[in-house]
């Protein structure tokens, strides 16, 4: 078996194999094919998920066939990981395709086992803690890796109404990244209130402030933060 990406490297046994014989998976050629009289070594090509005839034809128009010796899986894809952080402990549910029992699991560098494992999901629990902008990495047994983040930290990518007067009680925009539910805004130390909020906006109400320039702090529930400025008047 291999990934339908291709890229396997396949041992065929008979007898009767000749010099410049051609090896196909599904009607599909192969590649790097050396032969010998009992053996031939190539790479399969990609091709649809699906078992398949290996065919060898020799030189000579002599064929021969092995129908369903071998069988592509799909390629391994990561789609997305629920939840996305969470401490030691946490059970994760990854989906996706091309998922196998043998798969490895590691988060933020450490590996852990599955728990379940099926085609299309898996889940596993943190095994330690995750740094901000950890990673999730699967690895099937055919090589294929995937990654997702984890712990990944919010970004601040624009302010509008970034001043306004030290009495507070100012609209404050925020554009970004990751904003998760349950994150905390603070300016200049102090909490502001979320208005609204959603994965790529942040509207607040400024707490009063000190005159000058003052630190918006965004933090997520993972405690991973983001920084800009806001000028009070």
């Amino acid at each position: 078996a291999g990934p339908a990406a291709g890229g396997t490297a396949v041992t065929l046994v008979g007898v009767g194999f000749l010099p410049g014989a051609a090896v196909s998976f599904g009607g599909v050629a192969a590649t790097g094919v050396v032969v010998a009289p009992t053996t031939i070594s190539c790479t399969a090509p990609a091709h649809a998920a699906s078992a398949v005839v290996v065919s060898v034809v020799n030189p000579d128009g002599q064929t021969a066939t092995a129908p369903g010796v071998f069988t592509y899986v799909p390629n391994l894809v990561l789609s997305a990981a629920s939840p996305t952080s969470g401490p030691p402990g946490t059970v994760v549910t990854l989906t996706g395709s091309g998922f196998e029992p043998s798969m490895s699991l590691s988060v933020g560098g450490v590996p852990t086992a599955a728990i379940t494992v099926t085609a299309t999901t898996a889940t596993f629990a943190v095994p330690a803690p995750v740094a901000c902008d950890g990673v999730v990495a699967v690895t099937t047994s055919f090589g294929q890796a995937a990654f997702l983040p984890f712990n990944a930290s919010p970004t601040i990518t624009g302010s509008i109404f970034a001043t306004g007067a030290a009495a507070g009680g100012l609209p404050l925009l925020l554009s970004g990244t990751n904003f998760q539910p349950g994150l905390t805004v603070t300016i200049g130390g102090a909490a502001a209130t979320i208005v609204n909020q959603t994965p790529t906006s942040l509207f607040v109400t400024t707490p009063p402030g000190a005159p000058g320039p003052a630190a918006v702090v965004v933090t997520a529930p993972s405690t991973c933060s983001a920084t800009t400025t806001y000028t009070y008047l």
